[in-house]
């Protein structure tokens, strides 16, 4: 098996499926990515090249841990999950895996200025962390650990910022070495100094890398003295393992963004809400870089950004995007400084905050009470323009689950799956043992 597999050629795995190459889609480092026909089906399949796999890998124990990932399953719909293993030949081996839809790009892709490919909007890069949070919290609950998170691990859909994770076949047992130390600059500073392999704890600290760089397109320790010195392995180490700098440190100045980078990482900087721009100054600041234990979990990040998601508030005049700063009611658009329509406001017990209700925000199930992993990112409700009164907003039950209103002097409602009800003041929804009301402020 090697990149020139003939359109036609059956390949034979664990579980006797019907696979047949359809076309080669691309070739990576370590292998080559079929499209192939899976009992009818269109998937895709990973082929190792034979002199990356004696390199890069134990083959035998490499073999064995695919075949573990298939026999678990996965654990999230965002991974393309191992569901089969191609036999080995005598040479290499591989996997079958589903196959990527072809409106979603490798953030590689949006950080590359050679390939103009960006977010829509706020939103999707919102949606984006909270599906790349959701899927890597569930996972990490299973006990295992990703190992080699970077820029061309995961799939993205630019519009609506739908995640896609690829190259599982790194997945493992936490702390497991399968001589994977991670794809550079997204190691973790314990594993550049040799004093950890790859688990959970180095897992955290490259999220976090990516999560930065999806804000601001740029990377959280590439600065000025990067820049300023020959780019050595022993340089590289320095500033990425043994003294790692924030490019926005509050109190140490001497890795600041270099000239190139300064006006587009200020305006987006200075976009981000206070609490957003504390989590990255906490989470790279020398304290937490050099302490893996108290880096901040998944579900930190999952209700950061969901809080994030909730401040997103549309411009009905020029479209463009404001956040919800807590100081004003009615500010004003940040894009064309027209007064932003009045609006009502969701609390809970759950959460410290109230969620402006506003066209297309989206209340999730873990705002309304405690809830498993599995469930916490999940909307539950969708604010929408009223088809009959576009200028009356709606609140739409986009769950499995029949909710309840209630309102004063009034009988209690139920809402059920694809009911909606008008977003009306001193009204309560309950639902899940809990309940949010709805207010002006």
């Amino acid at each position: 098996m090697a990149r020139d597999l003939p359109k036609g050629s059956k390949l034979p795995t664990i579980k006797k499926a019907n696979v047949i190459v359809e076309r080669m889609i691309s070739q990576g480092s370590e292998g080559y990515v079929f499209e192939v026909r899976y009992n009818g089906n269109p998937m895709a399949a990973k082929i190792y090249k034979p002199t990356k796999l004696k390199s890069n890998f134990n083959p035998q124990e490499h073999y064995e841990n695919l075949v573990t990932l298939v026999r678990k399953g996965t654990p999230s719909n965002h991974f393309l999950w191992p569901i089969d293993v191609i036999k080995p030949d005598g040479r290499t081996f591989g996997y079958v895996m589903p196959l990527c839809p072809k409106d979603y790009v490798k953030l590689g892709d949006i950080l590359n200025v050679h390939k103009p490919v960006c977010f829509s909007n706020y939103r999707a890069v919102a949606n984006a962390c909270i599906e790349l949070t959701s899927a890597f919290r569930i996972l990490h609950n299973t006990g295992c650990c990703y190992q080699d998170l970077s820029d061309g691990n995961f799939f993205v859909n630019p519009k609506n910022g739908s995640v896609l994770i690829c190259d599982v076949d790194n997945v493992s047992a936490d702390g497991a070495d399968n001589g994977i130390l991670g794809t550079p600059p997204y190691i973790a500073p314990e594993i550049i100094r040799g004093e950890s392999k790859p688990c959970i704890a180095s897992d955290r600290f490259s999220l976090a890398v990516i999560l930065f760089i999806m804000l601001t397109l740029h990377h959280p320790l590439f600065g000025s003295r990067f820049i300023d010195q020959p780019q050595t392995d022993d340089v590289l180490d320095k500033i990425y393992g043994y003294e790692p700098v924030f490019i926005l440190d509050p109190h140490v100045r001497n890795n600041r963004p270099v000239n190139y980078q300064k006006s587009l990482l200020k305006r987006l900087w200075e976009e981000l809400p206070a609490y957003l721009k504390q989590m990255f100054q906490e989470q790279f600041s020398k304290e937490i870089l050099m302490s893996p234990q108290k880096r901040a979990t998944e579900q930190n990040w999952q209700e950061l950004f969901i809080r994030f998601r909730n401040d997103i508030i549309p411009c009905p005049k020029c479209g463009g995007e404001s956040f919800e700063r807590g100081v004003s009611r009615n500010p004003t658009c940040s894009n064309c400084g027209a007064k932003l329509p009045a609006r009502l406001y969701m609390r809970s017990a759950r959460i410290k905050y109230p969620i402006p209700l506003v066209r297309d925000a989206l209340i999730f199930r873990s705002q309304f009470s405690v809830c498993n992993i599995e469930d916490a990112a999940n909307p539950i409700l969708w604010a929408r323009a009223n088809p009959n009164t576009p200028s009356e907003l709606i609140l739409t039950n986009i769950s499995r689950n029949q909710l309840t209103l209630l309102r004063s002097g009034k009988p209690a409602v139920p809402v059920r799956p694809g009911d909606s009800i008008r977003v009306t003041g001193n009204s309560v929804i309950e639902a899940f043992n809990g309940s949010m009301e709805i207010v002006p402020k």
